[in-house]
């Protein structure tokens, strides 16, 4: 994909060195904006960005929280993830893989969590009910 940048830096006469050379900075820095967009997103951080001039006229970025957001939902949101991460961590390996398989969000899942576990759907039914209970406990704990 050529940027409308590198078409204009080759009419304006730029060696092609150079011009790549911009082409990576600028792939970086979206790189790195894009990594922490992200981290924004998964910490449940919702930001709006405004310009602003300070008392010379210089123009600079600056970041507030958005307030619609719920700031307790949101944190209360994250505990609860961290949490779950915790006692997943205190189940047995085989247990933990068996729950992240029930929850993958694939197509025919029961099946293949039968087939992969050697057990009939009734009995992999009562694992998943027994686990996500033991879960539930721990959280009310």
């Amino acid at each position: 994909m050529i940027y409308k940048y590198e078409m204009a830096c080759k009419e304006a006469g730029m060696r092609e060195e150079d011009i790549q050379a911009l082409r990576r900075e600028f792939d970086n820095d979206y790189k790195r904006l894009s990594r922490e967009n992200e981290k924004k997103e998964r910490a449940g951080i919702t930001v709006m960005s405004l310009s602003l001039n300070d008392s010379e006229g210089d123009e600079y970025e600056q970041e507030i929280a958005d307030p619609t957001i719920n700031i307790e939902e949101a944190y209360i949101h994250n505990w609860e993830l961290q949490r779950l991460g915790e006692l997943m961590v205190e189940l047995d390996r085989e247990d933990r893989d068996f729950l992240y398989d029930c929850f993958s969000g694939e197509r025919d899942l029961e099946k293949r969590i039968c087939e992969k576990y050697g057990l009939q759907r009734n009995q992999m039914q009562y694992k998943r009910k027994k686990l996500v209970e033991q879960l539930r406990r721990g959280f009310e704990e």
